[in-house]
């Protein structure tokens, strides 16, 4: 169940399953979405790893790349 507390997760006797890039479906869904973190839930991850990146005016936003000119990064 979602929002899992870091407590929780240390304590639990279930498995943890992560999903990376909060990805359930890397086929059909862009990593670091709403829909992918959505297929991610409903695929069974209790946890999600996102990347996130902060601009130089200080906004938080959500970047798989380092590189925010990644070509590939972009087209996707």
């Amino acid at each position: 169940p979602f929002p899992l507390e870091a407590e929780e997760a240390v304590s639990s006797t279930q498995p943890l399953l992560v999903n990376e890039d909060a990805s359930g479906d890397p086929i059909n869904y862009c990593e670091n979405t709403i829909a992918a973190t959505r297929s991610a839930i409903a695929s069974g991850a209790n946890a999600i790893e996102i990347d996130l990146s902060i601009s130089e005016d200080g906004v938080i936003f959500l970047w798989h790349d380092p590189n925010p000119w990644n070509i590939l990064s972009l087209i996707r």
